[in-house]
């Protein structure tokens, strides 16, 4: 079993959840990546606003932004202009190499937690359910 603090939920937009689940998409970018997480639960954001799928993390590399690109454009599943648009102003970016990607059974995070509010990058969870899914 996975170890529960290795775990988070990151929101995502519906365009990129598409493309990691259709394999076009083997990153993600974020300006502030977790720590240590072996999987993350993917929240599609509006107008899904449902969890619907697990990333296994392969690895996480922080670096300045034109190496990163170097080193990840050609899995990016992004074209050159939208890494620009979200990177602009930025020196530094992660990006979450996807070792697997597992689409699951959409659930409804109201369901789950008592106040959910989406994070607005992601958040570390602790539950025995998510867990499990894994």
């Amino acid at each position: 079993m996975i170890q529960k603090n290795k775990i988070c939920l990151m929101s995502i937009k519906p365009i990129f959840f598409n493309r990691i689940a259709s394999d076009a998409k083997k990153i993600e970018y974020r300006k502030v990546a977790p720590k240590n997480s072996t999987h993350i639960f993917l929240y599609v954001s509006s107008p899904i606003k449902k969890i619907c799928g697990i990333i296994e993390v392969e690895k996480i590399v922080t670096d300045r932004v034109d190496i990163i690109w170097q080193e990840t454009n050609s899995v990016s599943g992004l074209k050159t202009a939208e890494y620009e648009r979200y990177t602009k102003n930025k020196d530094i970016i992660s990006a979450i190499f996807i070792k697997s990607f597992k689409l699951i059974e959409p659930i409804d995070p109201k369901s789950i937690f008592n106040s959910f509010v989406a994070p607005q990058n992601y958040i570390y969870i602790k539950n025995e359910k998510f867990s499990n899914l894994v």
